[in-house]
């Protein structure tokens, strides 16, 4: 372990060295046996180690970040875990990773909720809900168990802190000081974390990715948007009209495949046929499907670029015939004139 060394730990050892006075002049004064025993128990409650978890206003610290030279290996610790089936959860706890100063973004702060009924046979939490809410979202990575959570920072130096905002049931999951700390990677985890948030229902075995922002401003979401909607069907669904500058549609497969000497477009006679029957043209979409399933711009945009190309071949067949034509009038015009002057 690493000492920390900030002015409550040295007004601590100012009170640890009072108390050694004190205990001297209580039993120079011969007082009573009752008097003696108090004042060796404030003494042992004061006499800690030094490396103990050491408040620093409403944060505590978890302990260091790294292990010993000359690996500096990072630590792990144990958040959280199920104490008894009896226990009733309903916490709110942070923490924070307090990595390298000398980088911006070596540093993030999680909210955690941690929820438990009462009188349970399984063992395990009922939901547990993780978020970054300051930093870095990627600054630590979450090992999470169905009645235990792993935390270890991805950057090195520094040491996590932590806090509890709420205990509404009063029994808290805390592990409480030395936090499991161990330099082995847990195994076994249901789920690992380390960027998007996540919501877990371990009543159902189910796992939700919550949105985050990075430390440049970036929003990244994993599921769906809805704006004007509560039942988003598509990553963003808006009820309602869009307004953009520009919309870019990324596709595959764009239709330059029609100026292949190899592509065969249909004859006229044949499409005349089919629209006349479907009264929409091939590969198009009839308006009854649009108005059930919806315009796809992209692929519509696909398709109506091949016909574009087919009625540009169509074009350029249809003038080299008038241009056979027009020789051949023009020949025929020649050859009549010339009967015309006999």
């Amino acid at each position: 372990m690493i000492k920390v060394i900030t002015p409550q730990f040295r007004k601590y050892k100012v009170k640890q060295s009072l108390l050694f006075i004190q205990l001297t002049f209580y039993t120079a004064l011969s007082i009573s046996s009752t008097a003696k025993i108090n004042a060796v128990k404030m003494l042992k409650e004061t006499s800690r180690d030094s490396t103990a978890a050491i408040s620093t206003g409403e944060w505590t610290v978890m302990g260091p970040i790294f292990g010993p030279a000359p690996d500096y290996a990072l630590y792990f610790y144990k958040v959280l875990q199920v104490n008894s089936n009896n226990d009733r959860y309903a916490s709110i706890i942070e923490i924070s990773i307090q990595g390298d100063a000398n980088y911006f973004n070596r540093q993030g702060t999680y909210r955690i909720r941690v929820d438990k009924f009462e009188g349970t046979t399984s063992g395990r939490f009922d939901g547990l809900e993780i978020q970054c809410i300051s930093g870095n979202p990627t600054a630590a990575t979450f090992y999470i168990y169905n009645n235990a959570l792993w935390i270890r920072s991805n950057y090195n130096w520094g040491s996590i802190y932590y806090r509890t905002v709420a205990d509404f049931t009063g029994v808290s999951p805390l592990v409480g000081a030395p936090f499991g700390q161990t330099l082995t990677t847990p195994s076994g985890y249901a789920v690992m974390a380390n960027q998007y948030g996540i919501k877990c229902d371990f009543d159902n075995n189910l796992y939700y990715s919550l949105p985050y922002q990075d430390v440049t401003g970036n929003v990244y979401v994993n599921g769906n948007i809805g704006v004007g909607t509560t039942t988003p069907q598509s990553k963003l669904a808006v009820n309602g009209t869009v307004t953009a500058k520009q919309v870019t549609v990324t596709q595959n497969g764009w239709p330059d495949y029609v100026f292949d000497s190899s592509y065969a477009i249909p004859p006229l006679d044949s499409l005349k046929a089919f629209v006349n029957h479907n009264h929409h043209l091939p590969d198009i979409p009839s308006s009854g499907e649009i108005e059930s399933k919806g315009l796809d711009l992209g692929d519509m945009q696909k398709k109506q670029m091949q016909k574009i190309e087919e009625l540009t071949l169509y074009i350029i067949r249809l003038n080299q015939k008038v241009q056979l034509q027009d020789k051949t009038i023009e020949g025929l015009t020649k050859e009549l004139n010339l009967l015309k002057q006999k």
